[in-house]
């Protein structure tokens, strides 16, 4: 595990037992390069938009950042979602409504964050469990 959300061309898997390279990689510019030995960020959850287009990615003890899919490889995070907590246990990041308009996840504070994707501003704040909200279903009804 490491920073990196990499793309795969499936139909290049595995051939002669090697490894393939990844069509593209994405990552946050200031979580390239460690900033010291004993704090590294690590991917805890990656979704794709609705339509493919969009690539959502949750970092440990960090945020959550969307990217392009459709862009080069090594582009920059297109928007940042910040305010939720994820450094206790892995938390779920998932794009809710029909055309992915918002983007949610659970927090260590017990809150379900809900923010609005284009402007990146926090839309609802819900209480959820005092151990804290690690995941949902897909059938998430506000």
């Amino acid at each position: 595990m490491d920073q990196f959300a990499r793309i795969f061309d499936r139909r290049n898997i595995v051939i002669n037992n090697k490894c393939p390279e990844p069509v593209k990689r994405f990552c946050p510019d200031h979580l390239k390069e460690p900033q010291n030995d004993s704090v590294k960020a690590n991917i805890t959850c990656l979704v794709y938009s609705h339509d493919g287009k969009e690539l959502l990615c949750s970092y440990n003890d960090e945020d959550i950042y969307l990217f392009d899919a459709t862009h080069s490889s090594e582009s920059e995070a297109i928007k940042r979602y910040k305010g939720h907590r994820n450094n206790q246990t892995v938390k779920g990041v998932n794009f809710f409504g029909s055309q992915s308009e918002y983007i949610v996840s659970g927090s260590d504070c017990g809150h379900v964050f809900l923010w609005d994707k284009e402007s990146e501003e926090l839309a609802q704040c819900l209480k959820g469990d005092f151990n804290g909200v690690v995941s949902w279903t897909h059938l998430l009804m506000l």
